[in-house]
């Protein structure tokens, strides 16, 4: 379709003059026709000359449902995110409403004139508040993510996976992911960000090492100890050794709140300055599509390239070049460590141990000789604490009575019958157990002492003795019952008995019979028999 120029739309507008309805639609098509171009162009065009006529229900409701069927509709559509289409179809088929009464584009169009749309209920719109350090050096935000495209392929370069790839065999499978570790500092927006291969606590200290030491590239001017680090509340901010090394050197750790379960969305925009940049940084990496990273080294020279243009570049909240505001930084804020101590603070391991007999320790499976000398003889028995850089397994630090003390030599010492056997000094503990072996314990009394009463204790004369109630401790005579008792005196007296004696006995005789009442029943019934026999 072509445009409408000046002169054609004066014509349509002359030609649409007062018409409306059916001869508007036929003088509408001719227009059409003849000037190559739409009919619902040549209506808008003519929008102001035609006569429009309101609808005769303008301004009404057409659809009458109640509010609470509404509002039952947008809360399902809340909790559930279901289309329009699904939303009626369930409510039709619950007869909350009647079939055909609504369309779901009516329900679509309705969710979004209450601002409530799928769109609209899917943005975060609660109120917050901004904040900023006061000053550089102040607050870092740390924050990581793992960089599920990438990998490290076999031949040391760095792969791309697809996103849309699920089935089992992508070529990342088995193979090291790698892992962005970024900070940035909350005033001056400085940032520095490095790729690594883990997120394990000692990745971590690697990173913050690099981000405190100063930079080979001159350019690179960010560095320094920050008074506090803001990041996830994770497994790696509550590791003992992460929050050791931060207090040895100082640093604050504070913890975002974390997201709740029934948080409709995430609380990333309580670091949203670092959540940016690994944001942008993301988007960067697409590039990557066409042509791969030859090592991680060049992935980490990338994204040193891009943190050097982050912070010479012009920031859109601030208006501020991000290392102009770092240079504001003030000296006592500024905090500097030399590099061996903040790499010895930073990656050193904590054990306790026990020292044994023969002056050694044990270290995950390694045995460790201490010297023979003070003060290693005081800890022989005593559990101490150990110290190991996890990457220099040639020596470790043993600590006590606040000092540490270098130990060198692995493998317990073992000497020759020709060397003879080793003369050892004596340790302080020994010379002391040697003084008290002269103490002259003669002339104490070990038995007989005459204590006398208590204190205290009010002592009564005994009268006599209370005898035992052996209520219940007599056992009771064996019962029986009265049907067993029954055959009992039947075969005593060598014959059934007769009615006038069953009734007679059961008379006589309760449920439970004791071996002395049977005796009883069987002599009375005896003296009767004896008795109608003599009568």
């Amino acid at each position: 379709m072509s445009r409408l120029t000046n002169d054609s739309r004066q014509e349509i507008c002359l030609s649409m003059a007062g018409l409306a309805g059916a001869d508007a639609r036929e003088k509408a098509g001719e227009l059409a026709v003849a000037l190559g171009v739409s009919e619902g162009t040549v209506y808008r065009a003519s929008k102001e000359s035609r006569i429009t006529r309101p609808r005769s229900n303008g301004g009404r409701k057409k659809i009458k449902i109640s509010k609470e069927t509404l509002e039952k509709m947008l809360a399902f559509t809340l909790h559930t995110d279901c289309p329009a289409t699904d939303v009626v179809e369930i409510f039709e088929g619950n007869g909350e409403i009647d079939s055909g009464r609504i369309s779901a584009a009516w329900f679509s169009r309705w969710l979004k004139s209450q601002e409530m749309s799928r769109k609209d209920l899917k943005k975060d719109r609660r109120p917050c508040r901004r904040f900023e350090a006061s000053e550089p050096g102040e607050v870092y935000q740390i924050d990581a993510t793992i960089a599920l495209q990438f990998y490290i392929d076999d031949d040391g370069s760095v792969g791309w996976e697809s996103t849309v790839s699920r089935n089992k065999n992508r070529p990342g499978n088995r193979k090291k992911r790698l892992v962005l570790l970024a900070a940035i500092d909350d005033h001056s927006r400085c940032v520095y960000a490095e790729f690594t291969t883990g997120q394990t606590v000692n990745h971590w200290l690697n990173f913050l090492f690099n981000t405190f030491k100063k930079k080979g590239d001159p350019r690179f001017y960010f560095f320094g100890i920050p008074r506090t680090i803001y990041m996830d509340n994770d497994t790696i901010a509550r590791t003992s050794k992460f929050a050791k090394a931060m207090a040895a050197l100082g640093i604050k750790v504070k913890k975002h709140k974390p997201t709740k379960k029934d948080d409709r969305f995430s609380n990333a925009r309580s670091k949203g300055k670092i959540e940016r940049f690994l944001l942008t940084l993301s988007e960067k990496q697409k590039r990557t599509k066409l042509e791969k990273f030859s090592s991680i080294d060049e992935a980490n020279q990338f994204l040193i390239d891009e943190c050097l243009k982050k912070n010479n570049s012009k920031h859109a909240t601030t208006g501020d070049i991000p290392i102009e505001r770092w240079n504001r930084i003030r000296p006592e804020m500024l905090v500097k460590c030399e590099d061996d101590r903040l790499y010895e603070i930073l990656y050193r391991d904590e054990y306790e141990c026990r020292v044994y007999n023969d002056m050694t320790l044990r270290l995950d499976g390694t045995v460790w000789q201490l010297n023979h000398e003070e003060p290693f003889f005081q800890m022989i028995g005593q559990r101490v604490t150990v110290f190991r850089h996890p990457l220099e397994k040639g020596r470790i630090f043993v600590e006590w009575n606040g000092g540490e003390y270098l130990v060198e030599r692995q493998g317990a010492e073992v000497r020759s019958w020709a060397e003879g056997p080793i003369r050892l000094p004596q340790s302080e503990r020994e010379k002391r157990i040697a003084g008290l072996e002269k103490i002259d314990l003669s002339g104490l009394k070990l038995w007989g002492f005459d204590k006398g009463p208590a204190p205290g204790v009010v002592y009564t004369d005994l009268k006599e003795g209370v005898a035992l109630d052996t209520t219940g401790l007599i056992p009771s005579p064996p019962m029986m019952s009265r049907a067993d008792a029954f055959f009992k005196i039947s075969g005593d007296l060598g014959r059934p008995l007769s009615r006038e004696e069953n009734r007679y006995l059961r008379d006589h005789l309760g449920e439970q019979v004791t071996d002395d009442e049977i005796a009883q029943a069987t002599e009375s019934l005896a003296d009767r028999a004896r008795e109608i026999k003599a009568g």
